[in-house]
C-alpha cells in the first residue's frame, strides 16, 4: 500500500488584485504523519486546510487522495470523504443546549446505535482526559477542557486525516503543550495522519514534519 496519503503538486491560490497567496506548493503526507504548517497570519494557513477540506477552491496544480484527483473525489465520493477527514476549527462547534457527551455522540447517530454510540464516545473521552464531564455543558467547562471536547467532535468518526487549525491558541503554554501532547499520543496510537496550522513555535515533536508558509497579503 502506498504510504502517502494526500498529496499536494504545485497548487496556486489567488486573490483578485493580490499576489498568489501559495506559490507552486509541493508537499506530501504519509498515513499516520505527524505534520506541523507555521506561517504568521496572513501566510495562507486556514486557507491550505480549507482546501485539504475541499470547502475552498485553488487555482493551478492538483491534490491527490489516496492517488486519485481530489477534485473528483469530491465530485464522485463526496461523503465518504468527508468521512475520512476530520476538522477542528479555531471556533466552538459545540451545541449549548447539549451536554459534552451528547455533543460527541451527534456526529455518529445514525451509524450506530445507542449502546455503540455510548461506548465509542466514553472511550474517545477517556482517551483525551475529559470522561468526568460528561455531563456539563459547555457553559460549565474551561478553556482547554472545551478544546478537548472540540477535538473530540472531530474524532468520534474515527478519520484517517485530521486536519487542526490553531488547536491551541489563545492558551497558556502549559496548557496549550498538554493539548498538544494529545493529539500527538493520538496520532501515533491510531495511525491518523494530522496535519496542525499554528504560528506556535514552540511546540516541538521528534516524530512531526514542519512546514513553513511564506507570509502575503490577502484579503
Amino acid at each position: 500500500m502506498n504510504d502517502i496519503i494526500m498529496r499536494v503538486e504545485g497548487i496556486e491560490k489567488r486573490f483578485p488584485g493580490r499576489e498568489p497567496l501559495f506559490k507552486n506548493l509541493k508537499v506530501s503526507f504519509k498515513r499516520g504523519g505527524l505534520y506541523i504548517v507555521y506561517g504568521r497570519s496572513g501566510s495562507g494557513k486556514s486557507t491550505l486546510l480549507q482546501i485539504l477540506l475541499g470547502f475552498e477552491t485553488w487555482d493551478t496544480g492538483e491534490i491527490y487522495f489516496e492517488d486519485d484527483l481530489l477534485r473528483n473525489v469530491l465530485k464522485k465520493r463526496p461523503e465518504e470523504y468527508r468521512k475520512s477527514v476530520g476538522y477542528m476549527s479555531q471556533n466552538n462547534l459545540l451545541t449549548p443546549e447539549l451536554t459534552i457527551l451528547e455533543n460527541i455522540m451527534m456526529p455518529i447517530f445514525e451509524e450506530y446505535n445507542w449502546k455503540e454510540r455510548l461506548r465509542k464516545s466514553l472511550n474517545l473521552m477517556k482517551e483525551l482526559e475529559i470522561e468526568d464531564l460528561h455531563n456539563r455543558y459547555i457553559d460549565q467547562i474551561s478553556g482547554g477542557q472545551m478544546r478537548r471536547a472540540n477535538l473530540a467532535f472531530a474524532l468520534i468518526k474515527e478519520p484517517r486525516v485530521l486536519l487542526l487549525d490553531e488547536p491551541t491558541s489563545n492558551l497558556h503554554s502549559q496548557l496549550g503543550n498538554e493539548i498538544f501532547q494529545l493529539i500527538c499520543r493520538y496520532s501515533e496510537k491510531n495511525g491518523t495522519t494530522v496535519i496542525m496550522a499554528t504560528h506556535d513555535r514552540s511546540l516541538v515533536n521528534d516524530r512531526a514534519t514542519y512546514l513553513e508558509l511564506e507570509s502575503r497579503d490577502q484579503p
